[in-house]
């Protein structure tokens, strides 16, 4: 008989409280507190690599641990084939803020995600960032891109307000 890892340990113990009243951030102090913060945050690298249970909630462990390293995985997850990674993707990297968000590939999301929720996230996030680099995309968008959001709302739309709001910061 083997002895289970800390990667499959812990892997358990969240299956077995998938379902739990302890809330995410109980769940991951009472694991915390029977780890070394390396480890964990070694073992949480290596689920954020997959996307899946444990893959979200590695990302959001690694959001309260430590900004960079969710970061990084956030920006793998941008290029997952799932559009559900890339959405949560996008929000990790939102609330690690503009330091971390990689401003390129948001443009290429928003012109080219095959999902019109990703690309109108994506407009969003850019919007809020208020990067000029972005200008010249939001405009193909606003002429070319008849993509509706999960509420109907026209992509086109929110990548003209975008444009309206990132010139007037810029004027």
């Amino acid at each position: 008989m083997s002895i289970p890892t800390l990667s499959e340990s812990l892997s358990q113990y969240l299956w077995g409280h998938k379902n739990s009243s302890l809330t995410f951030s109980q769940q991951l102090e009472l694991i915390k507190q029977k780890t070394d913060r390396k480890t964990l945050l070694s073992v949480l690298e290596t689920w954020a690599r997959e996307f899946g249970f444990e893959g979200i909630w590695a990302l959001d462990a690694l959001l309260e641990l430590d900004k960079d390293h969710a970061s990084e995985a956030a920006t793998r997850w941008l290029s997952h084939p799932d559009g559900d990674a890339r959405m949560i993707a996008l929000g990790v990297l939102l609330k690690c803020w503009k330091d971390h968000i990689p401003v390129d590939q948001l443009i290429t999301l928003a012109r080219n995600d095959p999902d019109a929720d990703v690309r109108f996230r994506s407009i969003i996030i850019l919007d809020q960032l208020g990067d000029e680099r972005a200008l010249a995309v939001l405009e193909w968008i606003r002429d070319h891109d008849e993509g509706e959001n999960y509420e109907g709302e026209l992509l086109k739309y929110a990548a003209e307000d975008a444009i309206s709001r990132i010139r007037h910061r810029h004027s």
